[in-house]
């Protein structure tokens, strides 16, 4: 019987084929597609291939969910933390661990406006304090 460890690795080695397949099939997407534009450029123009890369990009397309799921996927609460661990050992590992001072970032307006709203409810009388 397999152990946890060993199930793992197998679950990890089809998602990285599955993987694999798709870079492949993108990279012969390009390839024939490159092909097929210098054709039409040198025929001059007649556009008979136009649905190929169309359609096969479609394709293409639903091959990439299947692998990769739908870009963004589900914008849970875990997913935030999980993309914010991934952030963070990005930095650290640009920066290193003794970063000085994190570089500035400017806020968009939604940052901007929700903290004003919270600087105007700031103002406190002292009998608001129980």
């Amino acid at each position: 019987m397999e152990n946890r460890e060993e199930k793992l690795y197998r679950l990890a080695q089809r998602r990285v084929k599955k993987k694999k397949g798709f870079y492949r099939h993108l990279q012969v997407y390009v390839i024939v597609n490159v092909a097929l534009f210098l054709l039409i450029m040198i025929d001059q123009g007649h556009y008979d291939a136009f649905p190929v890369p169309l359609l096969w990009g479609v394709g293409l397309a639903f091959h990439y969910i299947n692998v990769f799921g739908l870009p963004g996927g589900k914008l849970t609460d875990e997913w935030e933390d999980r993309e914010t661990e991934k952030e963070l050992r990005k930095l650290e590992k640009r920066y290193g661990r003794s970063m000085p001072e994190p570089p500035a970032e400017k806020l968009d307006l939604d940052e901007h406006l929700d903290l004003r709203q919270r600087e105007k409810k700031a103002d406190y009388r002292e009998d608001d304090f129980v």
